[in-house]
């Protein structure tokens, strides 16, 4: 009996897949929702705001504000509207920004945020605006007495506060980045990081003001300026800390350096996790919350960033996920009537929206890389700002950095889960020790990968021999079931060395990789010899090449190597293809135990052949992944590969097939498929990777099978490719076309429009269905930019429309 137990329920079936469709085009109101939120939500939260700002605009270009801080407000607004995604040319932008750029340096939080909006539009553009701001922002500084390294309202001789400094050092900070040859002083930086670490309370929080430099005693702590000591700090000890990890002399350059153990942050964020909530800005008197709920979300963003943290960790290691726990508050709160979010210190909203709207965008910004945290000491983290350095590196070769910029993140080995690691796309683990990961961590990673992860692994320092042993044996315990895939050193002509940008011959070193499935899954860059290129990559990515300039010629080659190298596996890694924070909200994976026996609804077994039918082992399982999470089918996952002529293959209604190379069936094979096809069986297959080679023979031996039925094109309209089955409208779907030849970067120009398969029909209905395009690679998540083919979510929906077709017919 072929397909069991297929027609007792396929009504029912279809009917549920339906209702899937209806359930997923529908889209709660804002305000309305009780459940957690989605990305849909999110955007329209971020449509209902920047609505809601465009309407308050002046007609000089202004949004009204607070008098004594002259265009504060309308800088937030610039800086809320463009992270939202309105583009700088907007004619609301271009006039805000003429109005900014006719104001003079005032106040501090105004210049402060001047600055981040001219930076944000145009920094070439506005690089006068920029100097004007930063320089006279830096020159009010206070400079002498107890609290030296703060700024005030009435500068210079006011009593500085946190909440200005804060700003002040925010506008440095984005004066800096904006790479318009305005660098502020190094005792500009100390100044400020001794201000917050001296005046930090003894509970890891700090209040308005730094209340032990003045009374000796703490005032209490709150959340709102917690996050600005926590981000202040970061900002201050990364321009001080490319020193300390990584340092230039007379001889080269020095790696792993021992740097002094600063605890400020850590306390801050441990402050933090205790009292997370975001409802209200916390307070360190028990039970009490302050106002100013969105300032205080919107440092939450900010330190998030910076410091690369995913979770806040409560009592008892509760974990707060700030942006998931964020974006469901701001959506429920939001004002369905207009839009607007209101705090209770903001009658009009402006300022509130603006802060929300921040939150938001800014906090969904897509994940790149995240550095697993690991061990008991600091041997993960050699060098403190590699990952957030290649990060800001990353955003300007992809030209990402507005309006949704870049994000890295550390993960904590120890605590993570799967789906935590699945948050980003490569994982980077840096090492400097030997170290024994557990057998569940080994699985872990490996999983990691299955699910279509990346890790890029360095070993950091000279002491890198006794990293390098451990980590080719956890190598091995995570393959130990395909010995096959082990680490081989990666020749001249793979993508990493010129995905994104050629490595300099001067930063050719040798890197390892590990092949598996459709692509290197893996890359390790072990430790230096004597005849490889000074230092190790971390360490030249260490080095603030946006703040200094005066590097030697030799000096430049090496760190644009580093930083090539780092972009080409990230390309390599990601396709460039990212998905932003909110998308991923609610990510979860099934790990319970698939169904091994005739309880299960759905079996696919995959048909065995000489053409490299098992190259893409994780394609199969990546259909029925996505048959039980998008149509909630029960189905068996377990792997089932069969010979073509055997009797078992009309246990099933559908079987797949695909391959990366030539092949010849059997006489025996190609009469049991045709008498496969004829009894109702429908064969599914893909050329891996758009192999000719295996679409050459494919078609051939359908030729043979099919003498008097030739492979066509199946029809755009054909009801295959739309939703009457419960489905996908397929009218409208993503390809990638490969491009860069053995000295270009790696491209892909993306192909959008139906897909293209060809079929054999049977009778009424197709029995062969064939793309000559990739979907096995997609379908695993390891998809290349070297391989044409669908992009991973349409050739899952591809892939479930084909399925849905077969159940009917």
């Amino acid at each position: 009996m072929l397909a069991r137990g297929i027609h007792a329920w396929l009504c029912c079936l279809i009917l549920i897949g339906s209702l899937c469709g209806l359930l997923r085009e529908a889209r709660p109101q804002a305000g309305l929702q009780r459940g957690p939120v989605d990305a849909a939500q999110v955007r329209g939260a971020i449509e209902q705001g920047v609505e809601f700002l465009r309407k308050r605009q002046n007609n000089g270009g202004s949004w009204n504000g607070h008098p004594e801080q002259p265009g504060g407000v309308t800088a937030l607004c610039v800086l809320a509207l463009l992270n939202s995604g309105v583009p700088a040319d907007d004619p609301q932008i271009v006039s805000a920004m003429n109005y900014l750029r006719a104001l003079k340096p005032e106040k501090v939080y105004a210049s402060a945020l001047i600055v981040m909006a001219c930076s944000a539009a145009d920094a070439k553009q506005n690089a006068g605006n920029i100097k004007t701001h930063a320089l006279w922002l830096e020159s009010k500084q206070v400079t002498q007495g107890a609290l030296k390294g703060g700024w005030a309202y009435d500068e210079p001789n006011g009593r500085p506060d946190n909440s200005n400094t804060q700003f002040a050092i925010l506008g440095l900070h984005e004066a800096e980045r904006a790479r318009v040859n305005v660098v502020i002083k190094n005792s500009t930086w100390a100044n400020a990081l001794s201000y917050w670490t001296d005046g930090q309370n003894n509970d890891g929080s700090w209040g308005y003001f730094n209340s032990g430099q003045a009374f000796g005693r703490d005032l209490p702590g709150t959340g709102s300026m917690t996050c600005a000591g926590v981000a202040s700090v970061t900002i201050a000890q990364a321009r001080l800390s490319g020193e300390e990890d990584a340092k230039l002399d007379a001889n080269g350059i020095s790696c792993c350096r021992i740097h002094k153990t600063d605890t400020s942050v850590e306390r801050g964020l441990t402050w933090l996790g205790k009292h997370f909530t975001v409802r209200t800005n916390p307070s360190s008197l028990a039970g009490a919350g302050v106002g100013w709920t969105l300032y205080y979300l919107y440092g939450i963003e900010r330190i998030g960033r910076l410091t690369g943290r995913r979770f806040f960790y409560g009592n008892q290691g509760r974990p707060h996920d700030w942006y998931r726990e964020g974006a469901e508050h701001l959506v429920r709160n939001q004002s369905v009537a207009d839009g607007r979010w209101v705090d209770n210190n903001d009658s009009d909203g402006i300022d509130s929206t603006c802060l929300a709207l921040l939150f938001l965008s800014k906090g969904r910004r897509p994940v790149v890389i995240a550095k697993a945290k690991y061990g008991n000491d600091n041997a993960w983290n050699r060098h403190r700002n590699d990952a957030a350095n290649l990060t800001t590196f990353v955003e300007q070769a992809w030209k990402r950095e507005f309006p949704i910029g870049l994000s890295w993140q550390v993960v904590d080995l120890e605590r993570a889960t799967l789906e935590d690691l699945l948050q980003s796309p490569v994982l980077y683990l840096s090492g400097s020790k030997t170290e024994d990961f557990a057998a569940d961590k080994v699985q872990l990673l490996r999983d990691y990968i299955d699910r279509g992860g990346f890790i890029f692994v360095e070993a950091c320092c000279e002491n890198g021999p006794d990293f390098d042993k451990s980590f080719r044996a956890t190598v091995q315990k995570m393959f130990a079931d395909k010995p096959e895939h082990q680490l081989k050193l990666l020749g001249p002509e793979h993508p990493i060395w010129r995905a994104e940008l050629p490595v300099p011959p001067e930063a050719v070193r040798p890197i390892w990789g590990v092949d598996y499935g459709c692509r290197t899954c893996l890359v390790y860059v072990p430790s230096r010899k004597a005849s490889d290129p000074p230092g190790n990559l971390g360490c030249w990515w260490e080095l603030n090449t946006w703040r200094k300039t005066d590097f030697s010629p030799t000096t430049f080659k090496q760190i644009n190597g580093a930083y090539a190298i780092g972009v080409n596996v990230l390309a390599y890694a990601t396709n460039r293809e990212l998905k932003s924070k909110d998308e991923n909200l609610n990510l979860k994976i099934d790990q319970s135990k698939p169904a091994t026996d005739d309880r299960a609804l759905v079996y696919i077994a995959k048909l065995k052949h000489n053409g490299g039918c098992d190259t893409a082992p994780g394609a199969l399982p990546g259909i029925l992944r996505a048959a039980k999470d998008q149509l909630d089918f029960r189905v068996a996952v377990e792997p089932r590969l069969i010979d073509i002529a055997s009797d078992s293959i009309f246990d099933y209604h559908f079987v797949f097939m695909h391959g990366r190379s030539g092949f010849k069936l059997t006489p025996a094979e190609r009469k049991r498929l045709r008498e496969y096809v004829e009894r109702g069986g429908t064969i599914f297959a893909d050329s891996i990777c758009s192999s000719k080679a295996f679409s050459d023979a494919f078609r051939q031996e359908m030729q043979e099978i099919f003498p008097q039925t030739k492979l066509a094109a199946i029809p755009a309209n054909h009801v295959m490719l739309t939703k009457k089955y419960g489905g996908f409208d397929l009218s409208q779907v993503a390809r990638r076309e490969p491009s860069g030849g053995a000295d270009q970067p790696l491209d892909a120009r993306k192909r959008v429009g139906p897909p293209e398969l060809e079929g054999i029909q049977v009778g009424d209905r197709y029995g062969v269905i064939f793309s000559k395009y990739d979907l096995s690679c997609a379908l695993e998540r390891h998809d290349s930019l070297e391989c044409e083919g669908y992009s991973r979510d349409d050739a899952e929906r591809i892939s479930m429309n084909v399925l849905l077709y077969s159940l009917v017919h």
